[in-house]
């Protein structure tokens, strides 16, 4: 039997002005429910990835799939129809807006005919899952620590229970202590959901704890793929210098 495939990445390529080739003819199939680690130094490729599938950064060549279904270049049309969430690495909460105007705008972005009532109900069901209390629900995002940031931005991805989950950089700027409490609510979260995960992230700590496939990316180039144990093993000279100059968290 052929196991079903959640995502599929066939011949993907993308230039800009014509001449400068940031992804060069990516192919790879995901698992549904499996959580992928895109891992890769500073400018590999893996966020111009990510955001080619989201369909921020449209690619001129190849095609993505999510269950069999092609995914568009249009933004909205893939959070609607195919279901798929975003936590960027900034967090993108809006400023003007408090937390539970944030979350519900990303209710209302993914179903725009879920009622405003059941948008707030589904908000104050959730909160507590991200080990945050009701009272932060008022404030605005100047108000949060990193940690508690990071946690809406999970939240907010995942409370419209998508397909697919892209986080970009999850821990990054964060103290050891939160940054694993971050890595622990994003496996809780993606496993309890079945989600389809990609995370791009250097910490190897959120890639073994989470992840149960990983990608290596090398000048907009797949230049490896397999499991974090694998990796972890991988005598490969670009995973050995990226583990070596990769600081663990703790």
């Amino acid at each position: 039997m052929n196991e079903m495939k959640s995502l599929e990445i066939k011949n993907l390529s993308l230039w800009i002005k014509e001449d400068i080739q940031l992804l060069d003819n990516i192919n790879y199939s995901l698992p549904l429910g499996s959580v992928l680690a895109i891992l890769g130094f500073s400018g590999s490729g893996k966020t111009v990835l990510t955001k080619s599938i989201l369909g921020f950064m449209p690619y001129q060549q190849g095609t993505v799939t999510i269950d069999n279904k092609k995914l568009s270049h249009s933004v909205e049309k893939n959070s609607t129809t195919h279901k798929i969430s975003v936590a960027f690495q900034n967090d993108a909460l809006f400023d003007s807006m408090n937390v539970m105007e944030n979350i519900c705008f990303a209710i209302h972005q993914h179903n725009p005919a879920i009622s405003t009532s059941k948008a707030i109900k589904i908000t104050k069901s959730n909160i507590t899952a991200v080990n945050l209390s009701d009272n932060i629900l008022q404030k605005y995002p100047a108000e949060l620590s990193g940690g508690m940031r990071k946690r809406i931005a999970i939240l907010r991805a995942m409370v419209t229970n998508p397909k697919v989950a892209i986080f970009d950089e999850p821990t990054t700027g964060l103290d050891p202590i939160t940054a694993n409490q971050i890595k622990n609510l994003l496996a809780y979260y993606l496993k309890s959901n079945k989600t389809t995960g990609l995370i791009v992230t250097h910490d190897l700590h959120v890639m073994s704890g989470v992840a149960t496939h990983v990608i290596l990316m090398k000048s907009g180039r797949l230049i490896w793929k397999g499991t974090p144990e694998r990796f972890s093993n991988s005598n490969h000279p670009t995973i050995v210098e990226f583990r070596n100059c990769t600081r663990y968290i703790t």
